[in-house]
């Protein structure tokens, strides 16, 4: 029984060091269950730091990966920018102007149609070809043509 005569007197010596902590008539039981609960406090406390550095490690994580996918995106996003501005927007604004020229063309070729059609010859001479068609079959190509720049939303002035 030696083992407990120390185990009371090593509880004696806390329970003496702890005199402040004592309150008016308190016993051995409630300053041990008092001691339990700061005990228990203590490892609740020593929980939640060790959660919170958990925590902040896979924010801190968690950001890093973050920026690492934004900076890929602004990335991906200045490459295709550029691609548009040196490639695309070139080739776009040549094709508009082209298509352009070709409009003004048609108009231009309407013009002459008309003006021809409107010549009481133009229906007598059907013989006379121009690339193997004769001008009723051209005077069709610029409709269809001008019909289907009309659909595509291209405005013909006229």
């Amino acid at each position: 029984m030696q083992g407990f005569d120390g185990l009371d007197a090593g509880l004696a010596s806390v329970l003496e060091s702890m005199k402040f902590c004592l309150k008016l008539r308190g016993s051995e039981a409630c300053v041990l269950e008092d001691l339990a609960k700061t005990v228990n406090l203590v490892h609740v406390r020593r929980d939640l730091v060790e959660s919170c550095h958990a925590l902040l490690y896979h924010a801190h994580c968690a950001l890093q990966e973050y920026d690492r996918i934004t900076k890929y995106c602004l990335n991906v996003a200045a490459k295709q920018e550029k691609t548009v501005t040196e490639k695309w927007l070139p080739e776009l604004s040549n094709a508009v102007l082209n298509a352009n020229k070709c409009l003004e063309y048609c108009e231009y070729l309407r013009g002459l149609i008309d003006e021809w059609w409107e010549q009481p010859a133009s229906t007598v001479v059907d013989w006379v070809a121009l690339d193997g068609e004769n001008v009723a079959a051209w005077h069709n190509n610029v409709k269809q043509l001008l019909t289907y720049l009309i659909s595509r939303g291209v405005t013909i002035a006229k």
